[in-house]
């Protein structure tokens, strides 16, 4: 099986996929914010924080 291929994903509608998208947006950028300090400093001096992202 390929990898990159998700067939459930792959078949979703639209909608599905954005919230999908934005959910691991938001796992992204909490983890790189918790463990990349060069992104915790840009985000921190934009006055950013990661529960600040709620749409795409």
């Amino acid at each position: 099986m390929n990898d990159m291929f998700n067939k459930k994903i792959e078949i979703m509608d639209k909608e599905k996929i954005r919230e999908l998208q934005l959910k691991r947006l938001k796992e992204t950028v909490h983890r790189v914010y918790d463990s990349v300090p060069f992104y915790r400093k840009k985000l921190d001096e934009k006055g950013v924080s990661p529960g600040d992202v709620k749409t795409l």
